[in-house]
Formats: structure tokens, C-alpha cells, sequence
């Protein structure tokens, strides 16, 4: 029977903890998930267990999640990758395997470039590398319209920016994913809406990741191949900033990986953190190598004459934004719509830890 143990740090006066499955005959390092906005540590479900058979598993509420504190969008990824390198520290976790799953993504891309002496190898699953119109503006009506208290159409937008609008493509568990993601974002609370509001906009306040240094660790991206929120063309870029890439789209499954397939991606991250070959999984799509290196662009790019992160394939980017006609938020202003959700942080009780420190 695994246990668990919880650790909870403060950095820099913001409260939030982490959550380590301990295996006590572990085959490797622990794996780190780190998830996206509305993904909290005790919810990552079958791919947890299918990673804990192999690994402890480290789940983590940053401020901004969970039962963490909230945390204003004036803070960015750096300070939330600094905030999650302490928290692992602290657990005892000098070096992990780390997931990224969308925002997560984000966040964990800049652990690996702050502090990639803690990193093994680093998976990202619908992660983008920009933030581009229309985008931009579909994100800001999420935030207007939980503004304005309008929850059935938040949820229901919501619900049909992450998950695909295909009718046709097959998608795994596609039913049952979308009646619990419209279950969470109609029964959102005051709560987790003030965090929701900050949480995204700080997505777009802040950049993604930064151009310097590239990440050294071995990488793998993808995301579902039927994801038309964090598109391929979304996510392939980020492969520019890496010096050991490789790109694939997990089969069935649109943005919401994690849910759809967990058996697939848990095998296919076992496979990646332990070293063992890629190609050939029936679950993905032919694993892409040395596909990034172009004039300019990519490692061999990275720091040289011409590099160029705005020109950073911004076609495929523009492409990759160009698909969900009818939801585009026309005459939309950020801040049209009234009632903003306000609430004071939580303090997080230092009895639940069995290691607490603050930092700052």
C-alpha cells in the first residue's frame, strides 16, 4: 500500500504544498505532474497509478491552485518555477522526471531552464509556445464572462475552447471528459474563480518561457491529435528553445490527454524518462526528430546571428489559431464586463506538513 506525504512551503509569503505517492521499491526518480488550471494534486487519477507502479509520484497545488494561495497575476512563470524548484527541496526531491501538462507545461519548461540541475528529462503535453489572436481574445472572455457571474456560459465556453469541436474525430472517454470538465467549471467557486481570473491572466501578462538559456535536459511535446486549443502547430515551436527534442500526437485524444488516455500517456512518459524507444507505439503518431533545426531557428539557432524568436514559425502559430469560427468574442473588451471575483488569500495551517518553511 503506498502513502502519501504532504509538504507545505511558503515562498515569498504565498502558502501551497505538495503531495509525494511514495513507492517503496521505485524502479527510478520520482515523476513530477504539474497541471494545469484547473488540475489539483489529488486529482490526477489513472495516470497517476499507472506512473506509481514504476515511481513515487509528485503532485503539487502552486499558489494559484487548489487550496494554495492565490497568487495576482503580476507574478510570472519564473516565480512560480522558483516557488515549485523550494517545494521540491524541501520534500526531499533533489532530481525528478517532470510532466507538464498545458498551463503546467509552462511552469515546469521553466524549472528546466532555471534550475536544470533538479531535472532529469522533461515531458510537455499541450503546452504552446505563444499565446496569438484569436486566442488571446478567447481567453479574456473566460475571464469576462466569470466576471460577470454569467457560470453557464463560462462553463459551456470553456468546455468548448479545450475539447475538441469535431464531430467526427474519435476521441477516448470524449463523453465522459466533457461532463466532468463542465461539472468543475459550472460549480466553480467564488474561490477558485479569483484564482481562475489571475491564473489566466497571467498567461497572457507574462511570456510562456524565455528565450535564454535553452533547455539542455532531454524533451518530449506533443498533444492530442485532435487538439484544436493548443494546437500542433501551438506546441511544435517550443521544440526552438530545446537542444534535445522530439515531437508526437497521442492518438484519440484531443486536449485533455490526461483524462482521455491516461494508459497511453503514462506508457508513453515510462518509456520516454526510463530511455527506452519511442517509435513504434501504436498509441502516437511516428515520433518526429531533428526536425527543428532550421536557419536561425532551434538549437543550432539558439544565441547565433539571425536567431529570431518573433519569426519563430509564426506561420504555422497564425494557422494554428485560425479554427474555432463562431466563438470569436466580437467587440470584446477586457474589461466590459462587471464584477470582479475578489478573495483574500488562505492561509495554509503548517499542521499538515510534515516538513514547513518559509521562504521570504
Amino acid at each position: 500500500m503506498s502513502r502519501a506525504e504532504i509538504t507545505v512551503a511558503r515562498y515569498h509569503g504565498f502558502g501551497y504544498d505538495c503531495r509525494t505517492l511514495i513507492n517503496p521499491n521505485p524502479d527510478m526518480d520520482p515523476v513530477l505532474l504539474v497541471g494545469g488550471a484547473f488540475q489539483q494534486k489529488s486529482a490526477w487519477g489513472r495516470l497517476e497509478a499507472v506512473l506509481a507502479a514504476s515511481a513515487s509520484v509528485v503532485t503539487v497545488d502552486l499558489p494559484g491552485w487548489g487550496e494554495s494561495d492565490l497568487l495576482p497575476s503580476r507574478y510570472g512563470m519564473e516565480f512560480l518555477a522558483d516557488a515549485l524548484h523550494h517545494v521540491l527541496e524541501l520534500a526531499g526531491h533533489r532530481r525528478v522526471y517532470v510532466f507538464g501538462g498545458s498551463y503546467g507545461g509552462a511552469v515546469a519548461f521553466r524549472l528546466a531552464q532555471r534550475h536544470p540541475e533538479q531535472v532529469h528529462a522533461l515531458a510537455l503535453m499541450g503546452t504552446g509556445a505563444r499565446i496569438v489572436e484569436p486566442l488571446r481574445s478567447r481567453l479574456l472572455r473566460t475571464v469576462s464572462l466569470l466576471r460577470a457571474g454569467r457560470l453557464d456560459e463560462f462553463a459551456d465556453y470553456s468546455v468548448s475552447l479545450l475539447l475538441s469541436g469535431d464531430g467526427g474525430a474519435r476521441i477516448a472517454r470524449g463523453p465522459v471528459v466533457r461532463r466532468i470538465l463542465s461539472g468543475i467549471f459550472r460549480g466553480i467557486s467564488a474561490e477558485d474563480g479569483a484564482k481562475f481570473v489571475e491564473n489566466t491572466l497571467r498567461l497572457l501578462d507574462h511570456d510562456l518561457h524565455a528565450v535564454h538559456p535553452p533547455v539542455t535536459v532531454p524533451v518530449l511535446l506533443g498533444t492530442g491529435e485532435h487538439d484544436d486549443f493548443t494546437t500542433p502547430q501551438l506546441c511544435r515551436p517550443l521544440a526552438a528553445y530545446c537542444t534535445d527534442a522530439r515531437f508526437t500526437l497521442l492518438r484519440d485524444a484531443d486536449h485533455a490527454v490526461h483524462l482521455e488516455v491516461p494508459d497511453a500517456l503514462g506508457e508513453l512518459l515510462l518509456r520516454f524518462f526510463t530511455g527506452r524507444p519511442l517509435d513504434g507505439l501504436a498509441s502516437c503518431h511516428p515520433i518526429e526528430y531533428g526536425v527543428f533545426s532550421q536557419p536561425g531557428f532551434g538549437p543550432s539557432g539558439f544565441g547565433q546571428p539571425g536567431f529570431n524568436q518573433a519569426s519563430v514559425d509564426q506561420a504555422g502559430l497564425e494557422q494554428a489559431t485560425a479554427g474555432k469560427d463562431g466563438l470569436e468574442p466580437a467587440g470584446f473588451e477586457q474589461d466590459s464586463a462587471p464584477g470582479d471575483v475578489e478573495t483574500p488569500p488562505t492561509p495554509v495551517p503548517a499542521s499538515r506538513s510534515h516538513s514547513a518553511r518559509s521562504l521570504g
